[in-house]
């Protein structure tokens, strides 16, 4: 039958049953091929959003310098002794925000809070947005960009409504690329606040940084590591669900190996899970 007839002919609930069915066996697909042939997974994920062979970049022994900060037009950053950052996962119970010490970077953050020493961050222009109309200053926006052929840096503008606030050197718009040069990075606004502080923080805490997670990945088999990196968070299933997870996972991986960088968060518990997560290291780095 014409597949336009045949969708014609379906209930518009049948065909969506149809379609998040034909999307979970995608999902399962992507999991089984981070296990037996994790080099080819980036073959079939949709935009790219996985390094292909040529954009794999050697391991780093600091997986930070995976990342690099583009000097200008960034603002410049303070170097710090220690520093927390926040996200927003069940691991943290947020009422206890007001008891950390030291600057404190709240990620995502639904609502102002009332301590000092806080910034607000974010690598997504809409939640950008949303601080400023909910007076939750100062704020650093973290954006990733990549440069063309010719040495041009691409994804770089900003929304002409956000330029105004950046007039105020109390917040901070900084730009950061991974060094694999890919088009579509999906770091999350975790991943980007930790590779923007990074470099200039001795001594980092995370709370919070579950990507979803409803509790500790530490005891679980390999098989359950691959229905968690497979499950969407809700009812929705995100396009690029596999995607954004292998990206949080891999560094949280790398980064809980880091003595300056302790991980509160359920992510942290993947350093319990060496014999899964080196598979994983095989999607982002060359043989």
């Amino acid at each position: 039958m014409n597949r336009h007839l045949l969708k014609a002919a379906l209930p518009a609930p049948v065909r969506a049953l149809l379609r998040r069915r034909a999307h979970r066996f995608y999902l399962w697909f992507i999991g089984l091929l981070v296990l037996l042939a994790p080099r080819q997974v980036y073959r079939f994920v949709p935009a790219r959003r996985l390094p292909a062979g040529a954009q794999r970049i050697p391991r780093a022994a600091d997986p930070l310098d995976e990342f690099a900060l583009v000097a200008s037009p960034s603002s410049p950053l303070p170097a710090m002794e220690h520093a927390n950052i926040v996200m927003r996962g069940l691991s943290f119970d947020r009422r206890q925000v007001d008891a950390l010490p030291g600057p404190t970077f709240l990620v995502n953050w639904p609502e102002p809070v009332s301590r000092p020493n806080v910034t607000y961050v974010t690598g997504d222009q809409n939640d950008l947005r949303a601080f400023i109309d909910k007076g939750m200053l100062p704020v650093l926006y973290v954006q990733i960009i990549y440069f063309d052929a010719a040495g041009h840096p691409q994804n770089h503008r900003l929304r002409p409504d956000l330029v105004k606030v950046f007039d105020d050197p109390a917040n901070k718009h900084v730009q950061i690329r991974h060094k694999s040069n890919m088009k579509n990075t999906p770091l999350g606004s975790a991943l980007c606040a930790i590779a923007a502080l990074g470099p200039t923080t001795k001594t980092i805490d995370l709370y919070g940084w579950d990507h979803y997670q409803p509790h500790s990945l530490e005891n679980l088999s390999q098989w359950q590591m691959l229905a968690r990196l497979v499950t969407p968070p809700g009812e929705r299933v995100p396009f690029d669900l596999v995607e954004c997870n292998l990206w949080s996972w891999h560094y949280a991986y790398r980064l809980a190996n880091e003595a300056r960088i302790r991980n509160h968060g359920y992510l942290g518990s993947l350093v319990k899970q060496s014999r899964f997560m080196e598979r994983v290291g095989k999607i982002f780095y060359r043989p």
